[in-house]
C-alpha cells in the first residue's frame, strides 16, 4: 500500500488508486484507465480547470523595485519590478539562486550589492534580520518560509497563537495588546481550516491546515507583500487549490505576492509573470500565460541569452 497525493509518483508506481476525502471513499479505479485530470477530480471534486484561480489584469502601484542586485560578488546584477495585484514567480533549476533572492528581501542572505525600495522606500543595506517578523511586518510585508514546522509555525502552540503572532508584529512598540479572537475566528472559516477549534495545537493538524495556519498569520495581519517560499509543499490538491485562491484573492484585495516553487506547473497556472533564474541572476522573463514548461526549463538550461515579453 503506497500513500501519496504526487501524482507522477502514483502513475509511475501504482497499479490501483483509492481516493478518500473528508474520510469517506470516493472510489477506486485502474491506473491504467484514468487520467491526471480525472483523478485530480475526484481528489478535489471539481476538474482541473478549477484548480486554478482566473488570473485578472488589474495592476496597481509599484511595491517592489529591486535595481542591480548581486546575490554574490561573481553574480550579474538582476532586478526585478513587482505591482500590487500581481503574483509574480522565480523559476528555474534548484540551488540557481531563487531562495538566496528571495532571502536577500528579508535580510536573511546578504547580497553583494544593490537596492532594495518597498512602498517606494529604499531600505538600508544590507537588510538586519535583528528586529525579526516586527521589522518586517511594520514595512506591511511577510515572509511564508519554505519548511513550515522549522521555520514557520510554533507547533506545540494553539492555532490560536500561531495567528496572533501576526497581529501582534503590527503593533508599535509600546502599544497595548487586543484581544484578537474575533479575527482568529474569521480567519480559520475563511480559510477553511479544519480543527476543533482554535485551542487546537498546530501540531495536531494535517500539512495543508498547517499551512493556511501560516498564511492566515499573514493575511489577518493586513499586509501589502507575501514573499512566498513553496506555498503547497507537502500539501494534498484539495488544500492546494485553497491555497491558490486565497492567495489570489489576495492580490486581489491590493496585495502583491512573490513565490517560488519546485512545481513549474503550480507557477505557470498560480502566477502573473515569470523569472527565471540561472546562476543568481534572472535570465528570462515571460508572461505566465504563455509559459511552458519547455520554455521555463530551457531558460533555465541555457541561462537565456535574452528576456522573453
Amino acid at each position: 500500500v503506497y500513500i501519496s497525493h504526487r501524482m507522477e509518483e502514483i502513475f509511475e508506481l501504482c497499479d490501483t488508486v483509492t481516493v478518500l476525502k473528508d474520510g469517506a471513499l470516493v472510489g477506486t479505479r485502474m491506473v491504467s484507465e484514468i487520467t491526471t485530470d480525472e483523478l485530480i477530480a475526484m481528489m478535489v471534486g471539481r476538474e482541473l480547470q478549477d484548480l486554478f484561480p482566473d488570473r485578472t489584469d488589474d495592476k496597481g502601484d509599484e511595491i517592489l523595485r529591486v535595481e542591480n542586485l548581486r546575490i554574490t560578488e561573481t553574480a550579474q546584477p538582476l532586478s526585478l519590478i513587482l505591482h500590487k495585484g500581481e503574483i509574480v514567480a522565480l523559476a528555474g533549476l534548484e540551488g540557481q539562486g531563487q531562495q538566496r533572492f528571495l532571502r536577500s528581501l528579508i535580510g536573511r542572505y546578504h547580497p553583494f550589492a544593490g537596492t532594495i525600495s518597498i512602498n517606494g522606500k529604499a531600505l538600508k543595506m544590507p537588510l538586519s534580520t535583528s528586529a525579526g517578523v516586527r521589522h518586517l511586518q511594520q514595512l506591511k510585508v511577510g515572509f511564508v518560509p519554505e519548511d513550515r514546522k522549522e521555520e514557520g509555525l510554533f507547533l506545540a502552540l494553539p492555532i490560536a497563537h500561531n495567528i496572533a503572532i501576526g497581529l501582534h508584529s503590527r503593533r508599535p512598540e509600546l502599544a497595548p495588546a487586543r484581544p484578537y479572537r474575533s479575527v482568529i475566528a474569521h480567519m480559520m472559516e475563511v480559510m477553511n481550516i479544519k480543527a476543533a477549534g482554535p485551542s487546537a495545537p498546530v501540531g495536531s493538524l494535517s500539512g495543508g491546515n498547517q499551512q493556511k495556519v501560516l498564511l492566515g498569520r499573514y493575511l489577518a495581519a493586513d499586509l501589502d507583500l507575501l514573499l512566498v517560499e513553496e506555498p503547497t509543499r507537502g500539501v494534498d490538491i484539495g488544500a492546494k487549490s485553497e491555497i491558490y485562491h486565497l492567495l489570489r484573492d489576495f492580490t486581489r484585495q491590493g496585495g502583491a505576492v512573490l513565490v517560488l516553487s519546485r512545481e513549474t506547473i503550480e507557477l505557470i497556472g498560480l502566477c502573473d509573470r515569470i523569472y527565471v533564474v540561472h546562476h543568481d541572476t534572472i535570465v528570462a522573463e515571460m508572461p505566465a500565460a504563455q509559459a511552458t514548461e519547455h520554455k521555463i526549463l530551457d531558460a533555465a538550461l541555457m541561462g537565456g541569452s535574452t528576456r522573453q515579453h
